[in-house]
């Protein structure tokens, strides 16, 4: 047995236990009922996503995520103005410090006036950044119990990110796979994964994932327009029947788009990162007022950029602060309601 080979059993032995261990799944117990999507809120979610790439109709599919860093009260515009737009919410995975419980963000937390407000279907990431294979087995087990819509499967951001081989994307994907068919995951559940248009130049990423079972695809934001226009030409003949979803980043301020840049992989010394931030200070310069008119048009240009990307399904919202959520009320919420009826 190769060496990778005896790390998927060993993670797929972990994911097995912690499914079988009620303590796992008794710290989400109490949310259980009402974090659940739908029966049949999986295959759904894919259909609509499938329509909307197949129609090429101008950005059918939406999500947002949600920030563990925003309050749902400054968050709740922000869910209510795109509520006819939205798919479903996506719950992040982020690093917690250590000794905290590695658990997803459940949607029984949130207020009732808040969650009427959501869509039905829900998406919880689960992130390998540097677990362990019975860490993954926990926050596997933990997810389980909220019977999402879908899991965003992802090996971490750049800061976080694991090379061993039990936690690479292809390899969470066939856990997450038998994990559905033992119903520790809904027999529906979405199986989602991430990609980067700024970094990928070829198929090769999306290949590997795709023949792992990946059912879609949720893009990091696409910062840079041209690069990102390259990537889907090169990866749209491949992704026939299988959505994809492009990243857009409520930005509000020079220090955000660093962050992004940070997460996506990108060098400072990259020079089209050098001139997007050469932007962004220059707008910050002239003043509050001018830094918000640039953030409302770089807001409107990364969707109408996406709206123009042929064969695309939507777009996956991706706020980080209480101004990035009213970035999205404001701005994006009516454009995308433009676009999905011109």
């Amino acid at each position: 047995m190769q060496a990778g080979d005896m790390q998927r059993c060993r993670l797929h032995s972990a994911l097995k236990i912690a499914a079988m261990r009620s303590s796992s799944c008794a710290r989400v117990a109490s949310f259980t009922r009402a974090a659940a999507s739908a029966p049949g809120c999986g295959q759904a979610l894919l259909r609509s996503l499938r329509d909307a790439a197949a129609a090429r109709r101008a950005l059918q599919g939406v999500t947002m995520e949600h920030s563990g860093s925003v309050a749902w009260p400054a968050a709740s515009p922000a869910w209510t103005a795109l509520r006819a737009a939205l798919l479903a919410s996506v719950h992040t995975d982020l690093p917690q410090p250590p000794g905290a419980p590695q658990l997803p963000v459940a949607l029984s937390e949130v207020p009732p006036d808040v969650r009427s407000a959501l869509p039905a279907a829900s998406v919880q990431a689960v992130a390998a950044h540097a677990r362990s294979a019975s860490e993954l087995a926990a926050r596997f087990a933990a997810v389980g119990a909220l019977r999402p819509a879908g899991v965003l499967l992802v090996s971490g951001d750049t800061t976080t990110r694991s090379t061993t081989a039990a936690s690479s994307a292809a390899t969470l994907l066939r856990g997450a796979a038998r994990l559905r068919a033992d119903d520790t995951l809904p027999d529906d559940t979405a199986l989602l994964v991430a990609a980067n248009p700024l970094l990928e130049t070829d198929t090769s990423s999306l290949q590997a994932k795709l023949d792992a079972g990946a059912e879609g695809v949720v893009t990091q934001p696409a910062l840079l327009p041209l690069r990102a226009s390259r990537w889907w030409e090169v990866v749209a003949p491949l992704m026939q029947g299988t959505p994809v979803l492009l990243g857009v980043a409520c930005i509000t301020s020079p220090r955000e788009i660093e962050l992004w840049l940070r997460l996506a992989g990108v060098p400072a010394t990259d020079a089209d990162a050098r001139q997007l931030l050469s932007t962004w200070h220059a707008a910050a310069a002239g003043g509050p007022a001018a830094l918000e008119a640039h953030a409302r048009r770089a807001a409107l240009a990364a969707v109408r950029h996406a709206a123009g990307l042929q064969g695309i399904a939507g777009v996956h919202i991706m706020p980080l602060t209480r101004a990035g959520y009213a970035l999205a009320a404001d701005v994006l919420a009516p454009e995308l309601q433009r676009l999905r009826v011109s």
